[in-house]
């Protein structure tokens, strides 16, 4: 039947990810029993994720899960959520400004033209470095939680993910601006059902999941490294989650609750900084296999 048919390549996919899970000899022998056993991909999918499920529930028996559940993951999750609902926030009065009310006039405007390209530069390079960010948390959590990762993940996803929906109430709007309007005074940018519901779930799922997935996932935990290397990479961990800390939105909220005196508010905004280490291991992992595969396909 063509609606099966065309499930097979994804259900293919589906399951090298999730022999990508396991460990690499466990993954060699399970790859061999679902060889002999010429099971269908859906079939497949189906055993490995019964058995991923398992080894995740025993892994949760010791303390170190509950450990990096309730200091890292969950903690990170709201942070990184609530900053991909800024981000949406103020993206989205950009992003209605240039397609709701744009016409024929305005494009052969150069002044419209040359406020496109900063207001999509800004919004692009904020993206660059919450991914960033996002990925190098991703790393972050693996390396803690080690084997129970995928579990500390998935937590971490329902945790983000409450929060991207409902959001943090704002003491600092009802306090400064005094109103309890969240959209306030953009009201006619989140009117419309787009940007008030689906625009920040696409924002959350770009800049937050997808890369805090692939930090997860690309991280190998058996892998020994240099004493050098982990120095780098944990300050450069260290400082994405100063810059996490240290946001703007974040600062006046803490002090309209009196948690921070008033000159605090004025640090330094160091997240982009903070996003150029993840950034350069992103590039030189690319830069790597793109250089195998290179090889791979030279190879006759």
């Amino acid at each position: 039947m063509p609606f099966f048919s065309r499930l097979e390549p994804l259900m293919t996919s589906l399951l090298n990810g999730l022999l990508g899970a396991l460990e690499k000899d466990e993954r060699e022998v399970v790859s061999g029993d679902l060889l002999e056993a010429h099971e269908s991909p859906s079939a497949s999918v189906f055993q490995v994720l019964d058995l991923i499920l398992r080894r995740q529930t025993i892994h949760w028996a010791g303390w170190r899960p509950w450990i990096v559940l309730t200091t890292v993951a969950i903690p990170l999750a709201v942070l990184l959520s609530q900053t991909a609902r800024e981000f949406a926030r103020w993206s989205a009065v950009y992003s209605w400004m240039l397609v709701n009310n744009t016409d024929a006039t305005l494009l052969r405007n150069a002044g419209f033209w040359h406020g496109a390209l900063e207001y999509s530069w800004t919004i692009g390079k904020f993206g660059i470095v919450l991914f960033c960010c996002s990925w190098a948390c991703g790393r972050l959590i693996a390396q803690s939680s080690r084997k129970a990762r995928l579990s500390v993940g998935m937590l971490f996803l329902i945790t983000s993910f409450f929060v991207n929906i409902i959001g943090i109430p704002s003491h600092a709007r009802a306090s400064l601006a005094h109103t309890n309007d969240k959209y306030f005074p953009n009201g006619p940018v989140f009117a419309l059902t787009f940007y008030r519901v689906w625009f920040p779930l696409i924002i959350y799922a770009i800049t937050v999941l997808v890369p805090l997935f692939l930090g997860i996932i690309q991280t190998k935990t058996s892998v020994r490294r240099s004493k050098a290397f982990n120095l780098l990479s944990s300050s450069c961990t260290a400082l994405v989650i100063v810059g996490l800390i240290d946001q703007p939105w974040l600062l006046i909220e803490l002090w309209s609750w009196q948690i921070i005196p008033a000159h605090l508010v004025h640090l330094p905004y160091l997240l982009p900084f903070a996003s150029i280490g993840p950034a350069f291991y992103l590039l030189i992992g690319l830069a790597k296999r793109w250089s195998t595969n290179s090889r791979a396909i030279s190879v006759p």
